[in-house]
């Protein structure tokens, strides 16, 4: 699998544990819900920067995004 697909698959299960909308996502990371939904189907690479965003928006570590 590749890390694209694993963060993709992390950051949905994620959202749907705190129950988060997309456009709900973006707004907290500062993101647009686009980009949101193209992490979440593996069709983007994230910077850095992105991941620390999802991450603090998810309440979360940025290690609980890319492990598997």
């Amino acid at each position: 699998m590749t890390i694209l697909i694993t963060i993709a698959k992390n950051v949905k299960k994620r959202r749907l544990e705190l129950k988060f909308s997309q456009e709900y996502l973006a707004e907290q990371a500062d993101l647009h819900p686009n980009f949101i939904s193209l992490i979440e189907r593996a069709k983007c690479n994230l910077s850095v920067v992105t991941l620390y965003k999802l991450s603090k928006a998810l309440k979360c570590n940025i290690a609980d995004l890319i492990g598997e």
